[in-house]
């Protein structure tokens, strides 16, 4: 009878936590299945995580495909320039090749990003978090580290005919925007280090009533040459990627 309970807790309740892992291949997945002590089977839950492309374009034009191969939750681009810009397109959808959700879910998309590289006069290297409520065009009254100077971070959303819209992020948000309109953005602070995070939602429908795929993408510029050459040797721009996916009953109004 316990265990009737655990499970049927598990169907209303439970919660999915995806990192999104960079295995060497570009794909990645959730999918979950329960059988109770009966033998009756719970509904698969399925949040279908691809990578579609991670591009790095010079100011010069030079685009180049970069492959994902990290093992943890991060992506990381090695060896970059001032004024380099990354590209990173991915999808998340209700299906798994013949899998299909058969639940409805409540998805957190959140990503932070930040430019590793050596501080100025020092060989050690820094991490700088980059926030898209700040505009770092620069001027007498700006409070970000001016070595971020002209960096940009920039986060779209495709429709069904492949156009792209532009997320924008929202200062008077509390929470979690799930009409998938609005960024919401915290920080908090780690060590000397202020870390920014960004969060989008959406809902993620049962397949049989809707095949869903949400295409985004995350568009970065890197800072432009605010210090001396040296301090790019070696420097990383870093992704840290996270998806949540939680069972819920109804979508809100609203929503």
């Amino acid at each position: 009878m316990k265990k009737k309970k655990i499970i049927l807790l598990s169907i209303l309740f439970f919660m999915i936590v995806l990192y999104v892992c960079g295995f060497s291949v570009t794909f990645s997945r959730y999918t979950e299945q329960f059988i109770d002590e009966s033998g009756a089977r719970v509904p698969n839950v399925i949040a279908n995580y691809h990578r579609e492309s991670l591009i790095r374009t010079s100011i010069n034009g030079e685009r180049e495909d970069i492959s994902i191969n990290n093992d943890n939750s991060q992506i990381i681009v090695n060896d970059i320039k001032p004024q380099d810009t990354i590209d990173y397109k991915f999808s998340i959808s209700n299906q798994d090749g013949e899998l299909k959700n058969e639940t409805l879910l409540k998805v957190t998309f959140s990503f932070s990003s930040f430019l590793r590289k050596r501080s100025q006069g020092s060989s050690e290297y820094k991490d700088y978090y980059v926030n898209m409520l700040t505009d770092y065009t620069g001027g007498s009254s700006s409070s970000f580290d001016p070595l971020l100077i002209n960096s940009d971070i920039r986060f779209y959303m495709f429709d069904e005919n492949d156009n792209r819209q532009e997320k924008f992020a929202d200062e008077n948000l509390t929470g979690v925007d799930y009409s998938c309109d609005k960024i919401y953005v915290t920080s908090s602070d780690i060590g000397a280090t202020t870390v920014i995070n960004h969060q989008i939602g959406f809902y993620l429908d049962i397949a049989n009533n809707n095949l869903e795929t949400y295409v985004f993408e995350l568009s970065i510029k890197i800072p432009g040459q605010a210090d001396k050459p040296e301090n790019y040797v070696g420097a990383q721009y870093v992704i840290n990627l996270g998806v949540e996916a939680e069972q819920v009953l109804s979508i809100p109004q609203g929503n």
